[in-house]
């Protein structure tokens, strides 16, 4: 096999890609075979495994702050994203849907007081940022494309993976929200519907007290509940569910996950996760992108991410 780490860049027409001969990583720690991984992920839907170094874990924070530090508010709108409802974005939703190439902010919903104004310090009341960290940020681009992770996704089976967003998630402390049971394949939607990977980088340990996630093992059988579409047909682009959620699932099903900082969790697309709120006193930081195939694999025009004109994808690697 040979991978590829990249060198795209916004306004380029095409990829350019980097070749570097594959070499199996072994990590210092790594708690589990691969293979005992990969059986975990295919009989429970998820699967963790110990990756990162504190000192990694600290890296990003770190230039995560700097980042939050050098937003210009003049340039953003004050977008909120709720994860507790079917209005997924309260602002304005191109500046959602217009992301993925750029690095855009979406404060918590209870981060404002009734003036309007914020009632925390920034960092402390951001919902995520997202959703080409993964491309235009030095640091991030270096722990996504990591070695460690293309092993993994080589392993799962992936032959020609790549990479439509990336986001870090900062799950304040006491305000923090809640992030109800769903499955990532109502967001990202491929053909066939298994070509997406989610992976979850704890930054900090997660408990049950700070929203650590929570899954149905198994869950990955069961169908697809409903779909968050994107009609590019009108203007500005409208994004909605395709119907009203009808699901049965019992929150009583959830198994809490809570994982030491630096593991990942890798999540199938159809398993139904979910996290508490983060009432605590302590922030739950987590970096997360999502890896899909592109061999024998459409990416949909319903979804919500789409590659333009002048910006394609990243492979991580080519097999």
């Amino acid at each position: 096999a040979e991978y590829m780490g990249t060198e795209d860049r916004l306004g380029l027409n095409c990829r350019v890609i980097i070749f570097v001969k594959f070499c199996k990583f072994q990590s210092e720690f790594q708690t589990m075979d691969d293979n005992a991984i990969v059986e975990n992920y295919k009989n429970n839907g998820y699967a963790v495994i110990h990756l990162y170094s504190d000192v990694e874990c600290d890296e990003m924070r770190q230039r995560m702050r700097k980042i939050v530090d050098d937003m210009n508010e003049d340039e953003h709108q004050i977008t909120m994203f709720k994860t507790t409802d079917d209005e997924q974005v309260t602002g304005q939703s191109t500046y959602f849907i217009e992301s993925v190439d750029k690095i855009r902010f979406f404060f918590e919903e209870r981060a404002f007081g009734d003036d309007g104004k914020l009632m925390f310090e920034r960092f402390d009341a951001l919902n995520k940022v997202g959703h080409a960290l993964h491309i235009l940020d030095d640091v991030y681009r270096k722990y996504t494309f990591d070695q460690r992770i293309q092993n993994i996704i080589h392993k799962i089976g992936f032959k020609i993976p790549a990479i439509p967003q990336s986001m870090y998630i900062f799950k304040p402390p006491r305000i923090g929200g809640e992030v109800i049971m769903h499955q990532d394949a109502t967001f990202l939607h491929t053909d066939p519907i298994d070509g997406v990977i989610g992976v979850w980088l704890a930054l900090e340990d997660t408990t049950t007290d700070n929203g650590c996630l929570q899954f149905i093992p198994g869950s990955h059988a069961w169908p697809l509940s409903r779909k968050f579409n994107c009609d590019r047909r009108v203007q500005p682009p409208k994004v909605m569910f395709d119907r009203p959620d009808a699901t049965n699932w019992n929150r009583d099903d959830l198994i809490s996950q809570p994982i030491t900082k630096g593991s990942v969790i890798l999540i199938h697309p159809l398993v139904v996760h979910a996290s508490l709120p983060n009432l605590s006193e302590r922030s739950r930081n987590i970096y997360t992108f999502h890896i899909i195939e592109t061999e024998n694999t459409k990416w949909l025009s319903t979804n919500w991410i789409a590659e333009t004109d002048n910006y394609k994808f990243p492979f991580i690697y080519k097999n």
